[in-house]
């Protein structure tokens, strides 16, 4: 198909980052470093004009890099919005309860670490869980909010010097939740008050994501492809027919269709599958050479609707990804 290319903010002002929906048709893409302040902007016509909402707290550059950068919007209540990324120097987490108007910080890590995740629950808007990695102890920790980021409790950590990867949460039961490391997987079925470690031996881990209706239905991205799990984590299957180059850095599922999926590999493809990744096809003819996408997003209030962010481009998909 052809896409369609959308471009909240000139490319040569920076790279586009995270991307979320709010579950009642409005889409949110953060730049990084559009601007100094790093601007969050909102479309609620699929995309075909913008608005600047607000600016991040405390200077942070949100936008994903090697190991920061999400924003995730509480669908209970959209006002609720969490954010993480860095301000160069050290991880900051950011919240807004008024629809991304006016942020406030929820926290900031020592110099060096780094915030690389925050997951709101998706059924009480004050609920939210983050993850960032520790250089000084060369672990990874998970912590929890209930009052909506002002203050937090320790929940988890995993100490390895593994590469960060993903901390996801079950949409439909936030209850569970996955933790990824490049080299650990663990899982919590009590907002992370307890965690196993899932039993498997992977390829180095590059993302993950849980099926948006079912929590046992679990989607791990890899170096060597895509693995499904049906069971929990508890046995896995290997699912990268079709896909030309392996590695899978991103995925979004379609809340509405779960066998319809997207997934992104380090380079200029697109992958489109709608066989819950039994069978891949490249999807994406037009897209300018060298944009490297980093969260495709579909969304739950239109099933039609595709987004992909690569470099300072925004891509749109009306219909399921057959043209773009």
């Amino acid at each position: 198909g052809e896409w369609v290319m959308l471009t909240p903010c000139a490319p040569s002002l920076g790279e586009l980052g995270a991307l979320d929906f709010d579950g009642v048709g409005g889409v949110y893409v953060a730049g990084n470093d559009c601007v100094d302040a790093t601007p969050l902007r909102r479309s609620v016509d699929a995309g075909a004009n913008w608005e600047t909402v607000g600016t991040f707290c405390d200077g942070g550059i949100l936008g994903f890099t090697a190991i920061s950068g999400s924003l995730s919007i509480s669908h209970a209540d959209p006002a609720f919005m969490y954010a993480t990324g860095d301000n160069g120097s050290r991880g900051i987490a950011c919240r807004s309860l008024d629809g991304g108007v006016s942020w406030t910080s929820a926290g900031t890590t020592a110099v060096g670490e780094s915030f690389y995740d925050a997951q709101a629950s998706q059924t009480t808007a004050n609920d939210v869980l983050r993850a960032f990695h520790s250089t000084s102890f060369q672990d990874h920790w998970v912590d929890r909010s209930t009052n909506a980021g002002t203050s937090w409790t320790f929940r988890f950590v995993v100490a390895n010097t593994h590469a960060p990867c993903c901390l996801r949460r079950s949409p439909s039961n936030p209850a569970v939740v996955y933790f990824a490391t490049a080299g650990t997987l663990h899982k919590s079925v009590d907002h992370g008050f307890s965690w196993v470690q899932l039993a498997a031996s992977f390829p180095t881990h590059e993302t993950l994501e849980v099926d948006p209706n079912d929590p046992d239905i679990v989607y791990l991205g890899t170096s060597q492809g895509l693995y499904r799990s049906t069971n929990g984590g508890l046995t896995w299957s290997h699912r990268s027919s079709g896909l030309l180059l392996r590695g899978i850095i991103a995925i979004a599922i379609n809340p509405s269709s779960p066998n319809e999926m997207l997934a992104a590999p380090p380079d200029s493809r697109v992958y489109l599958t709608r066989s819950a990744g039994n069978r891949w096809t490249t999807a994406g003819q037009g897209i300018t050479s060298g944009d490297a996408f980093n969260e495709p997003a579909i969304s739950g209030a239109d099933p039609d609707l595709y987004f992909i962010p690569g470099g300072g481009n925004l891509y749109r998909s009306r219909d399921r990804g057959l043209t773009w």
